[in-house]
């Protein structure tokens, strides 16, 4: 194996064991243990937890340290720090020098990269590798990603994270810690990874979370360590995650949904009205978009695909709140198939359906809060009748 492509295998263990081994070494004992039959990633994990470290942070594909780049290597990773910066004219593109624990070279970054600062350090996908002006050059362009990496990527110590109750935490902040308990969770695949979406709650207040790698569920007591975006939505992964049992997750009451756009929310609460628009909508079958007297935006008139739909105001007793659900969820609530929906639409009794199924009745619900012109609204995933719990009305009144 050549020195190069060693050395990315060398330091992807280096991380995932956050450095505890002199690189030379490993080097060698990775050089002896690829001489002989295996899978180099099944060989990396078992290395890795004969060291103590976390095996699931290793890559298939390792980013390459400086010092292993050639010229016409194309969609690479690269972890680095910005040595130095500038910005061209009209901020059309950015250059200047990246540099890691084995070297340093120049970059150019082609368009608008505000979130790039010297010093700090980065993970650079889908990049290439080129010789420029007789020297090399990492070049970012229209289909690069950027996005920040922890200073033990390369081997420095991270500072000690800043612990916060969650109503203090701000847009901006970094490395803090969280203890609390997750309210509401749910887990989907992103790509090649997975992400968990919900509320995580303190006795000071909640707010909404993503957390990267990482299957969490409600009533999990955590501690994390991550980042605030602008919401604020609190962002970490399963390097800055420690479970600590379970407990009784505290409820999300409607009130509460101002502060929580974009989360993953379980709600409950009575329908109080049901909108006009209700009923039965028809999706363009090419692009899923809602049609218009049978005419999509993007396909023109078309024949529609009909879907069972609610606009509703559901209330809890404190606040309300817009919630809107199509599909499978208003099939179940109502009880109905699609068949005897579109039935009752045709025969002009659909309305009265929903006003004597659905109207006044109590529901939990779930799905994910959007900002809307008038308010917040719920986007449903889930919805299922409610048995009345007077301590639990009491508890969300104020």
């Amino acid at each position: 194996m050549r020195r190069e492509e060693l050395l990315r295998h060398v330091f992807d263990v280096e991380r995932a064991i956050r450095w505890r081994e002199d690189p030379e070494v490993l080097a060698s004992t990775l050089e002896r243990l690829f001489a002989g039959e295996g899978d180099f990633f099944s060989i990396k994990k078992k290395l890795v937890e004969k060291y103590g470290g976390d095996p699931r942070s290793l890559e298939r594909d390792p980013p390459y340290p400086i010092a292993s780049l050639q010229p016409g290597l194309r969609r690479i990773t690269v972890i680095a720090r910005v040595a130095s910066l500038r910005r061209g004219p009209d901020d059309r593109y950015s250059y200047g020098v990246l540099e890691d624990p084995t070297g340093q070279v120049r970059f150019v970054a082609w368009g608008s990269w505000p979130s790039l600062r010297r010093g700090g350090i980065y993970r650079f996908s889908n990049v290439s590798v080129r010789s420029y002006r007789g020297a090399m050059e990492v070049v970012l362009g229209e289909n690069s990603t950027v996005r920040p990496a922890p200073p033990w990527a390369l081997g420095e110590e991270a500072p000690r994270p800043m612990r916060k109750m969650i109503s203090s935490l701000k847009p901006g902040d970094v490395n803090v810690e969280v203890v609390g308990i997750v309210a509401s969770a749910r887990t989907r695949p992103a790509g090649e990874k997975i992400i968990t979406e919900g509320v995580l709650a303190d006795e000071t207040g909640k707010v909404a979370f993503n957390a990267w790698d990482l299957e969490l569920r409600k009533g999990m007591r955590v501690r994390v360590v991550g980042r605030v975006r602008k919401g604020p939505l609190l962002v970490f992964d399963s390097n800055g995650f420690v479970s600590r049992g379970t407990g009784e997750p505290p409820e999300i009451g409607i009130h509460e949904l101002d502060g929580l756009i974009g989360a993953f929310v379980e709600v409950e609460g009575r329908v109080v009205r049901i909108l006009e628009r209700s009923g039965i909508a028809f999706r363009c079958p090419h692009c899923n978009r809602l049609l218009s007297s049978g005419v999509c935006p993007e396909h023109g008139r078309v024949e529609g695909r009909p879907v069972a739909r609610l606009s509703a105001v559901l209330d809890d007793g404190r606040a309300s709140i817009l919630m809107v659900a199509e599909g499978k969820v208003v099939e179940e609530a109502m009880g109905l198939p699609l068949r005897e929906l579109l039935e009752a639409h045709a025969s002009g009794e659909l309305h009265r359906l929903l006003y004597s199924r659905i109207l006044g009745r109590r529901f939990g619900v779930s799905g994910v809060v959007r900002g809307g012109r008038a308010g917040p609204l719920i986007r449903v995933e889930g919805m299922s009748p409610s048995p009345v719990d007077p301590e639990k009305i009491l508890r969300l009144l104020p």
